[in-house]
């Protein structure tokens, strides 16, 4: 109040002498004219060429704000997309490229020069003053749902994030969307932040690799190298030059054992080469790739399952509403069914990630063995559930 110039100097809103050669571009007065240079807001239609600062590059086609500072306009974009990009809430306080000048950037600038939709609306967002509030709070979080506008608090999560706990965080919005506090990704418990980031890179470097190998590849019962059928005959030899063992296709059998009173590739038998020197051969390449499987198919078949349940869920509203009318049962007789549901939701929510768990939980750790009894037996109750689902 005593001396607002002053303040409003400081705090970048104005220069020190109060001039403004601010240089801002338009479409022009339609949409189809070319882009034209308003200086201090008057229609120019051709500026001086400038040196940009930051390409050393001489262009007519350039930005200043009040300062007068002058950037290209590819250059002074870039600049705000990473801004906006890279500093969140702060980019709405950015200021002049120049690096002794103050002056903060013009939301008018900003509009000027940034022209993908996702980064402008992340500018507004920016500027929106409880957005601002929300993001400067450790202890409060934008629920991450689609179309939800809701903020939830956690101060215990907040204060063991700022302590460095690499733990999850489970929370719940009132849209009934549940999410890690830690990482805004969907609640994963009992997996760990790191441990889901480094699955969600595996999965996208190595599933799609491995999904064709199972698809398509059979391991040579012998040397385990990894052999594509490519015709119609199922006896293989093994193109390896150290190997050529004659196997079946179908049964992965001795090709010998194919032929007269000896065939029995009909007869399932589980246990026949796991007791052979060459079955207990196994390349460390192939068994981490059998490992990694074992874990992601039961991931994913949760994930799949997951969404069947949700929609489900929505199958048994309409079948509590059909009984509701059928005079019969009330809504409260009938909400069993809603609960019943609902916790299936969640086993299968809490199944889903306990494969990630497991995963990446040592193989010496003390407890894994009692984990692992615990995961079979809420696998072996969710299976019978559905059953009877």
């Amino acid at each position: 109040m005593a001396d607002p110039d002053a303040v409003a100097v400081k705090a970048g809103a104005r220069t020190a002498d109060g001039s403004d050669r601010s240089i801002l571009w338009t479409g022009g007065p339609s949409a189809s004219a070319p882009p034209q240079a308003l200086v201090v807001g008057v229609p120019t239609p051709s500026l001086r060429a400038q040196t940009c600062a930051i390409c050393y590059e001489s262009k007519t086609s350039y930005s200043a704000l009040a300062c007068g500072h002058p950037f290209c306009n590819d250059c002074y974009a870039d600049f705000l997309g990473h801004k906006i990009a890279d500093e969140g809430h702060e980019c709405f306080f950015a200021r002049c490229p120049e690096p002794k000048c103050s002056m903060v950037v013009t939301p008018a600038l900003v509009r000027s020069l940034v022209t993908d939709a996702d980064k402008l609306r992340r500018y507004e967002n920016a500027a929106n003053l409880a957005r601002s509030f929300v993001d400067d709070q450790p202890s409060l979080k934008w629920c991450p749902a689609p179309d939800c506008a809701k903020a939830v608090q956690s101060r215990a999560a907040s204060a063991a994030v700022a302590a460095g706990s690499k733990r999850g965080f489970s929370v719940k919005c009132s849209c009934s969307h549940r999410f890690c506090f830690s990482c805004l990704h969907e609640d994963h418990a009992p997996a760990s932040c790191t441990d889901l980031s480094a699955w969600t890179v595996k999965c996208r470097d190595d599933s799609e690799t491995y999904n064709w190998l199972v698809a398509n590849t059979k391991a040579c019962p012998k040397c385990q190298t990894s052999i594509e059928k490519n015709g119609g005959c199922n006896h293989m030899t093994c193109k390896n030059t150290s190997c050529k063992y004659e196997f079946c296709w179908v049964c992965c059998g001795p090709w010998k054992d194919h032929s007269g009173s000896y065939y029995n590739c009909n007869k399932y038998d589980p246990d026949k080469d796991k007791q052979s020197p060459d079955g207990k051969k196994k390349d460390s390449s192939r068994q981490a790739l059998e490992r990694y499987l074992h874990y992601y198919t039961r991931y994913t078949n949760h994930d799949k399952s997951l969404k069947l349940e949700t929609d489900n869920r929505k199958k048994m509203e309409q079948k509590i509403r059909d009984m509701e009318q059928l005079g019969d049962n009330t809504w409260m007789d009938c909400q069993y069914l809603s609960e019943a549901n609902e916790a299936l939701h969640n086993c299968r929510y809490t199944l889903k990630f306990t494969y990630v768990y497991a995963f990446y939980l040592p193989r010496e750790e003390t407890h894994r063995q009692n984990f692992e009894m615990q995961q079979a037996e809420l696998e072996n109750q969710v299976m019978s559930a559905t059953d009877c689902h």
